[in-house]
Parts: C-alpha cells; sequence; structure tokens
C-alpha cells in the first residue's frame, strides 16, 4: 500500500500543484473571454494530455518498443519548448501597449483564444511523461494468482487511490488559494506564486533532458551531469515549495480577512465576502494535511516500506568460442536451473558491461522455462530476486512476478531475449546480450 502511495505522490504531485496554480492565472488573465471558452478550452487541453499520456502508458508497458525512450525525450524538448513560447506570449500579448497598437476587439479575441489554446496545449503535454507509470500501476501489481479481490492487490490499490486524490486535492488548493488573490487584488501574488513553480518545473524539465542527453552519449560533461542528478534526486523540495507556498499565500489571506475593510451594500454581500476569505482558509487546511502527507512519503513511509532484499546469487555460464577466439554464445546446463527456483548469470561484453540474464523453470518436470534479461522496460536494470515465498519480485517497484508471464513482453516482465534449448543446454546467443548491454552498468 505505502508503495503506491509513495510512488503517484513522488511522481504527480509536484506537477498537479502547477497546474493548480497555472490555470488560476489562465482563468484571471483570460476572465473576459467568453465563460465557456475560457473553461472548456483548459479542459480540453488536460484532456488531450491525460488520453495521449494513458496511449503512450499502454502501449509502451504491453509491448516491447525499440527505442521507446526516444518519445519521451523528443517530447521533454517539445514541451519545454512549449512552455517558454507560453510565457513569451502571455507576457507579450497582455502588455497594455501592444494590447493598445492592435486596437482590434475581434483580433484581440481571436489571439487571447489562440494563446489561451497553446498554453492549455502546454499544460496538456506537461502530463505525458510523468503519468506513463501511473497510468499502469494498477496492472503491476495484479497477481493473476491472487486476483484483484485479494488483499495485497486492494491495500496497493488503496495506496494507488489515496496517492491520486492527495495530489488533485493539492491542486485544487493550489487553484483556490490563486482565485482568492485576484478576488481580493492581489494578482501580483498569483503571478510570482505561478512564476516560481513554472521555473521549478523548467529546471526538472531541463535536468530530465540533460540527463538522457549524457546517458545516451549525446553530451558530456560531468557538472551537467552531477546538477541533472542532484535535481532528479531532489524532486520532493519542489513538491515541499508548492506547499510552501500554498500555505503561505492561506496564512497571507487569513490575517487579511481580519484587517481589510471591504465595503458591503447589504448583509447578502458581506456574506460572499466572508465565503472567499473562507475558501483561503479552508484550502490552506486541506493543503497542510496534504502536506503532512507528502512528508511522510518521504520519511516514515520510505522506512515502513522497506524491504530486506536478499539477492539471487550470481552464477557461472559456459562461454562458447569460435575459430578466431571471439565469444559467440553462452550456455548453461540444464541441470543447473531444473529445481523451479530463480537463478541469475552474468556476461561481460568486450564494451565492460556486465549484461544479466535469468532463467527459471516454469513447472517442474516440464521443460517450459522463464528466461529473459534481469532487467525491464519500465523499472530499467534493477531486476528480480526470488522471496520467501518463492516468488519472483522486481527489486525497484516491489512487483511480483506472474512466474507464467516471464519470457513474454509487456509489463514489467524481463526483456525477453532470444534462445535455443537442447536435452543439456540453453543457449544465448553473445550478440543477443550485446544488443541489450546499454541496459546494464559497466
Amino acid at each position: 500500500m505505502l508503495k503506491f502511495l509513495m510512488e503517484v505522490t513522488n511522481d504527480i504531485l509536484f506537477l498537479l500543484i502547477i497546474s493548480g496554480f497555472v490555470l488560476a492565472l489562465l482563468k484571471v488573465v483570460y476572465k473576459d473571454l467568453p465563460y465557456k471558452l475560457s473553461k472548456r478550452i483548459p479542459a480540453l487541453g488536460l484532456i488531450l494530455g491525460l488520453i495521449a499520456s494513458f496511449t503512450r502508458s499502454m502501449i509502451f508497458n504491453n509491448t516491447r518498443v525499440v527505442n521507446g525512450w526516444k518519445l519521451g525525450y523528443v517530447f521533454n524538448y517539445v514541451t519545454f519548448s512549449f512552455v517558454i513560447l507560453s510565457i513569451v506570449l502571455l507576457i507579450v500579448f497582455n502588455i497594455k501597449f501592444i494590447r493598445g497598437k492592435i486596437n482590434n476587439s475581434k483580433a484581440l479575441l481571436i489571439i487571447d483564444i489562440s494563446i489561451l489554446s497553446i498554453c492549455s496545449i502546454t499544460l496538456g503535454a506537461m502530463y505525458f511523461n510523468p503519468l506513463i507509470d501511473v497510468w499502469f500501476f494498477p496492472v503491476k501489481f495484479y497477481d493473476s494468482e491472487l486476483g484483484i479481490l485479494s488483499s495485497e492487490y486492494l491495500l496497493n490499490l488503496l495506496g494507488y487511490i489515496t496517492g491520486i486524490v492527495v495530489s488533485i486535492i493539492s491542486a485544487i488548493c493550489a487553484y483556490k488559494v490563486g482565485i482568492v488573490l485576484y478576488k481580493k487584488g492581489y494578482n501580483k501574488v498569483l503571478i510570482i506564486a505561478c512564476s516560481i513553480e513554472v521555473v521549478l518545473y523548467l529546471i526538472y524539465l531541463f535536468a530530465n533532458i540533460i540527463s538522457t542527453a549524457i546517458i545516451r552519449n549525446f553530451i558530456k560533461g560531468q557538472a551537467l551531469f552531477n546538477f541533472s542528478i542532484n535535481v532528479l534526486n531532489n524532486i520532493k523540495w519542489f513538491g515541499y515549495i508548492g506547499f510552501i507556498l500554498i500555505i503561505a499565500i492561506s496564512i497571507f489571506l487569513w490575517v487579511l480577512s481580519y484587517h481589510k475593510k471591504e465595503v458591503y451594500a447589504n448583509d447578502a454581500e458581506h456574506r460572499k465576502l466572508k465565503v472567499v476569505w473562507r475558501s483561503a482558509k479552508r484550502s490552506g487546511i486541506f493543503a497542510l494535511l496534504c502536506f503532512v502527507v507528502f512528508i511522510l512519503c518521504q520519511t516514515l513511509f520510505v522506512e515502513l516500506d522497506k524491504v530486506v532484499i536478499i539477492d539471487t546469487p550470481i552464477e557461472q555460464v559456459e562461454v562458447i568460442k569460435d575459430s578466431s577466439d571471439n565469444d559467440t554464445e553462452v550456455r548453461v546446463n540444464l541441470d543447473l536451473v531444473r529445481d523451479t527456483h530463480l537463478h541469475k548469470f552474468e556476461y561481460k561484453t568486450a564494451d565492460g558491461y556486465r549484461t544479466r540474464f535469468i532463467i527459471i523453470l516454469k513447472t517442474a518436470g516440464t521443460s517450459n522455462y522463464g528466461i529473459g534479461l534481469d532487467a525491464c522496460e519500465i523499472c530499467g536494470e534493477a531486476g528480480y530476486y526470488e522471496n520467501n515465498n518463492n516468488q519472483v519480485v522486481c527489486k525497484k517497484c516491489g512487483v511480483v512476478m506472474n512466474t507464467v508471464t516471464i519470457g513474454m513482453k509487456g509489463g514489467c516482465n524481463p526483456i525477453i531475449i532470444d534462445y535455443d534449448i537442447t536435452d543439456t543446454y540453453i543457449t544465448i546467443p553473445v550478440s543477443e546480450l550485446v544488443k541489450n548491454q546499454k541496459i546494464f552498468s559497466k
């Protein structure tokens, strides 16, 4: 349960807080647009982003897409460019001097709708990469042997849903305090808060781009690598900053509610004014509660969810060479792997990569073996281990493998490789390991 609560909040909470502030700012900036347009365009942008991220998640997590990382890498570039473009357009076309020069209501309407559409599409694009795992979590922690009504599945699902709810409430709180700032005449505070969040997002996106570029040897530079790693390893602080902004603004508005004198004609208007202040207070309280959950996800829950992993030992393989003394195949004697337990092997390629693969006999007394790399498309080279219940488990996400599916494409299953099996040996071409060597570390 705790694992998926932590995974979800780590993946989307920071992004949703940004979305809350940005949606509030867009509503304020384009308040003069027809209500349906100002409401539906941002909603459409978010829906398109969610549909695109869901589609990508289902395709990439259920099939083995060659060089699938390239789409995410390119999309990070596109999103980064669109965020910059949106900022420039928002600034330039909201300068009074420029709007005065246009001096045409229809032209201004078209410009405003166009910019709002670009900003909304950009907001939707921001969800494309971070949600790739979140959509697939309910499938990852599904175990066909236990079923969806098992206590393990239901607890994991509860943690997953709790993470989503906490993240959405945080976004709503950011949006609410932003709207209250506008209604009470503190637009500059909203702009500053939104700017801080967007700058943090750009730093995070830039770190992602640099990290991938360095790993794939597109660029080199120790300073850039250190920067990207430090940012990505400390992304929780961006979430902290988002909560601090919401809570600080709520306290600011709460204090103002006791000192600011507002003119009202009757008791009904007075009650309306009080409702606005009350909205800020409630947002602050809910944000504080979500903040506590988020802090627990980064501290106490991490300790509670720790699992002692006794890794499967690496066993030796027999390397077959050709007449030129080049490695051609690795061979494993079937007598070593007939016990239905997980077996792990390693082969060091000529480039120095320590490639690992696993073998497990799925059913005793048969020749039905599960064979694949000790890595998957989702969790990378984290690999697998066998727990005390003789289950194969992913080291990173903790999902229990359905042994029957090992050797098949998709999900958190081991990456499949070509092999040949005889009455005595399992043989794997060295070329197959070299092809996948960059998944592993040297």
